[in-house]
């Protein structure tokens, strides 16, 4: 008795008195896989050899006691009231009745393949339809003849957890594009155990499946037989494995980008690094729609050469696209033609590398401020004044400006000596253009408008804009004191005035 081709078959012996004919009936039972009904039809059944020419009587059977028939060998495990009292009318002593051993087959049948499990898929289906996470693949088949490594897109469809894989075929590479790489499908994990033990794959359990826990980057797959690594996925997948496991993806690292050549700008030489067909940078509308102002100002050279540092330039910035424009004021008997100095263009900051493979940094909004040095067009340029719209600009965003600037360092608020900003190096005159006071943290700087001869104004732009920082009280305090220094109401204080001791303790 095995699971193969032997099987325990129950069966009904009926014997008939009044003509000694022997009927065998099998129950029929539903799928049972094998012909079931009269197996003997009803006739006289001569013993087995060698005495063939004898026919069984109703003495042969008995319980417990194996017949033959037709070479078939029946046990005889029980029988019915009427023939056990039949038997023992006639004599015969019955046996102890024997139960019926089991078949294994039809135990096998009964029971379950596997525990079952409920699966909603109509849920599934409706919760997750449209949803596909996408990873980028290769497969390396370079170990057989002709081989290359291929580039590969996997689909993981979250509404029936099927896989589809379609293959990136490059332009020009000699071999067809097909359909795909593999048919949307469950896709097992293990194909050898799964074609040797059970060829079905409806039979097989859930996690003989790969699912989208069993998915990441770096990972690897078993197409088949084929060896399948993911490289990289797309952002809703990203954000699919974060909110759902709470697991960062990995991305692949990016190429590296060669240096740049010196042909064009960096932006264009890029772009043709990414593509074949290169195209150019995107603007920012956004900024140019919103910030189509321009920032006004005055600046000098900064050199020791006399014939430059009287030199007046206008500097330009165009907040829309951060460009830069100098415009030479024209002076008479100066020398020096006026007219433009720099067009209008994007100035890299100086001290950087031009043969290289990031972008390089260029002046912004915060990098101009009044006392501030720029290298424009090879010559270095100090900031002087601003017009009114610039300094409102600037009081506005005074956050960004002062981090740039390190006028605007300390504790509290505090104003440097405006002096050397606006009019270059003071060590010939000392004490010419200014004197500092401190009270509270409070420095103020008070300029001469008419002493010196060589330097006959002063940075008015840089004073308005550092007294516009000061707070309320100060002002108030300041107000008071010139209003003492200047009892005429004349607008104006002799620089001697602040020079004297007796002046100066008052503010001490």
């Amino acid at each position: 008795v095995s699971t193969g081709r032997n099987r325990i078959r129950k069966c009904k012996i009926y014997f008939y008195l009044e003509d000694d004919t022997i009927q065998v009936v099998e129950p029929e039972y539903k799928n049972s896989g094998i012909p079931q009904g009269t197996l003997i039809c009803r006739q006289r059944i001569p013993l087995p050899p060698p005495n063939q020419e004898r026919f069984y009587n109703i003495f042969h059977f008995n319980i417990n006691h194996q017949v033959v028939l037709f070479s078939r060998t029946f046990t005889v495990t029980n029988c019915d009231t009427f023939t056990r009292d039949f038997l023992r009318r006639q004599g015969v002593l019955l046996n102890a009745p024997a139960e019926a051993p089991a078949d294994p087959y039809c135990s096998l049948r009964q029971q379950p393949l596997r525990p079952y499990e409920r699966h909603d898929t109509l849920r599934q289906f409706l919760d997750h339809d449209g949803k596909v996470l996408r990873f980028y693949c290769l497969w390396d088949d370079t170990e057989s003849a002709f081989g290359e490594r291929r580039e590969l897109v996997l689909h993981y469809f979250l509404s029936d957890d099927t896989i589809e894989i379609l293959e990136v075929v490059p332009p020009n590479s000699g071999r067809d594009a097909p359909p795909r790489f593999l048919q949307r499908s469950r896709l097992p994990k293990n194909h050898q155990k799964n074609n040797q033990n059970n060829p079905n794959l409806k039979d097989q359990q859930e996690d003989d499946f790969y699912q989208d826990c069993d998915l990441t980057v770096g990972g690897e797959l078993n197409v088949w037989g084929r060896r399948v690594i993911l490289t990289d996925c797309d952002d809703f997948t990203k954000h699919y494995y974060r909110s759902k496991y709470g697991i960062e993806t990995r991305t692949s690292p990016p190429r590296p980008v060669p240096p740049y050549n010196g042909f064009g700008s960096e932006e264009d030489s890029l772009s043709s690094c990414r593509g074949l067909l290169p195209k150019p940078p995107r603007k920012d509308f956004h900024k140019f729609m919103e910030n189509d102002r321009v920032l006004n100002f005055l600046a000098k050279m900064a050199t020791t050469d006399p014939v430059d540092q009287e030199r007046l330039f206008h500097v330009s910035y165009h907040l829309c696209d951060d460009t830069i424009s100098v415009f030479e004021r024209p002076q008479k008997n100066s020398g020096v033609i006026g007219g433009k100095f720099l067009l209008r263009c994007r100035v890299k900051k100086p001290g950087q590398d031009l043969f290289k493979s990031e972008l390089s940094e260029y002046f912004t909004a915060p990098d101009l401020y009044v006392g501030a040095t720029l290298c424009l067009g090879g010559r270095s340029f100090r900031i002087l004044e601003a017009d009114e719209f610039t300094l409102n600009y600037m009081q506005q965003r005074a956050d960004e400006v002062r981090s740039q600037a390190s006028v605007f360092r300390g504790v509290g608020i505090r104003l440097l000596a405006c002096g050397r900003e606006a009019v270059g190096d003071l060590s010939p005159f000392p004490n010419a253009m200014c004197e500092m006071y401190e009270k509270q943290n409070l420095f103020l700087c008070c300029c001469c408008r008419c002493f010196c001869c060589k330097f006959p104004k002063a940075n008015v732009g840089n004073i308005l804009s550092k007294l516009r920082s000061v707070p309320e009280e100060k002002q108030a305090e300041m107000r008071k004191y010139l209003a003492l220094s200047d009892p005429n109401n004349t607008g104006s204080i002799a620089y001697e005035s602040f020079s004297t001791e007796p002046r100066l303790r008052p503010l001490c």
